[in-house]
């Protein structure tokens, strides 16, 4: 009997070795859940909220973009914990990563209720998200999260509400020293990142341009399953 190509040997060890690495990653990835969990307890109390969610026809799992840079600030604060005034609902922000998403769920076989992983592939791609689990209506939330709007000074890189235009005269101080324009400035422009020197020039003129809200991305229905996206405050995609 002849022996097999030594293409197809190699084919074969290349295969091998594939599967182990597989395996290997698999292996290192649930280690790291483990870890995170138990470093972690706030989100583990929030994976063993899903897990005993009781279905009924409103339970929902509502995932929501927010602003880290507000945290401390109170109108912020207190947004959030008008969110579970009912006592009902719970808000979870801290902690979500990819080890979260994976302790979630990413795909069919290994997420925690029907239909989650979408939310799991959400938070996994996408930095600065918060999870909302409540029993109210997603016209409930939707309306309570346009209640939120907070105005501070834009960072470099954030995008601005409006164009501005100095005209001139204008007369700036920058580290003691008075500068005066002799032509039109503009110093930012709607739709377009604020740079470094713009961000200053902002904030010395007391100008807050840049507005936090609560954007929805996705709602999850325990009852169906079902996960629905959006991609304008409260429209849904198709």
């Amino acid at each position: 009997m002849s022996a097999p190509p030594s293409d197809e040997i190699r084919r074969d060890d290349l295969a091998s070795k594939g599967r182990r690495a597989y395996l290997k990653r698999e292996y290192i990835e649930n280690i790291e859940v483990r870890k995170y969990l138990k470093n972690n307890p706030f989100n583990k109390t929030f994976i063993s909220v899903i897990k005993s969610l009781k279905v009924k026809e409103d339970n929902s799992l509502y995932v929501f973009c927010f602003s880290y840079a507000k945290i401390q600030s109170p109108t912020y604060q207190n947004f959030l914990r008008s969110l579970t005034d009912d006592n009902v609902s719970k808000v979870y922000i801290r902690g979500f990563n990819s080890s979260l998403s994976r302790a979630v769920g990413l795909t069919p076989e290994t997420e925690l209720r029907p239909g989650l992983h979408k939310v799991g592939i959400v938070l996994n791609n996408t930095d600065g998200l918060g999870v909302l689990l409540t029993n109210k209506t997603e016209e409930e939330i939707l309306s309570k999260f346009r209640e939120y709007e907070e105005f501070d000074y834009a960072k470099p890189g954030n995008t601005p509400m409006k164009t501005l235009d100095l005209k001139m005269p204008v007369e700036l101080v920058d580290n003691g020293r008075r500068i005066k324009l002799t032509e039109n400035y503009v110093v930012c422009e709607e739709g377009k990142h604020v740079t470094e020197n713009a961000s200053k020039i902002l904030k010395h003129l007391k100008i807050k341009m840049f507005g936090y809200v609560f954007i929805p991305m996705c709602l999850w229905t325990a009852s169906t399953g079902q996960t629905e996206y959006y991609h304008i405050r409260g429209s849904k995609s198709e």
